[in-house]
């Protein structure tokens, strides 16, 4: 963090890829120790109190430029810590689909840093860009209203050619009924 040089964090999926751990260096990385191993920031539950989650697909970690104690973790969720990994309260303060009147940010996380010039946090997920200008507390989507999808699978009507199905990445099933 430019916050402090010598702090480093490594964050870290168990073998369930579920949280592992988070561990913080003082000294430039030469000695980590364990800050948590709890709650499950990987997990799909609001409170982490579930088992496994997506390590091995959605992991980030990022720490404020102003304050080497705010740490931000993503998984499925986006969770912060004030007392540098210690303890991450509760609840994240993002929840995929909006749990309990926590604020809503696209699942999966795949990235999270802050822009050095206004401290505006952002998320890179798998529904696009999303920014904070207010620590987590509020976020604003910013690729909406792009035409972007992720398609796994096509199907094709056999007698309707212009019937066609799309399952897509964590955004449900397109219908495209069309004659052209």
């Amino acid at each position: 963090t430019d916050a402090n040089p010598d702090v480093d964090y490594i964050l870290y999926s168990a073998n369930d890829n579920g949280f592992g751990g988070i561990y913080k260096s003082t000294d430039g990385g030469y000695i980590f120790n364990l800050q948590t191993d709890s709650p499950n920031l990987m997990g799909y539950q609001v409170n982490g109190g579930d088992e496994g989650g997506q390590g091995w697909y959605d992991i980030a970690l990022t720490v404020s430029p102003i304050d080497e104690n705010e740490v931000y973790v993503g998984g499925i969720n986006i969770w912060k810590s004030t007392n540098g990994g210690l303890d991450f309260g509760t609840a994240p303060i993002t929840h995929w689909y909006g749990a309990q009147g926590i604020e809503y940010v696209h699942a999966d996380q795949h990235f999270l840093a802050f822009n050095p010039l206004n401290n505006s946090l952002y998320s890179g997920n798998d529904g696009g860009i999303y920014k904070s200008e207010d620590n987590g507390n509020s976020w604003t989507d910013l690729s909406d209203g792009l035409q972007i999808t992720q398609f796994y699978k096509i199907g094709i009507s056999q007698t309707d050619f212009g019937l066609v199905l799309g399952g897509s990445q964590d955004n449900g099933t397109l219908r495209c009924n069309s004659q052209n």
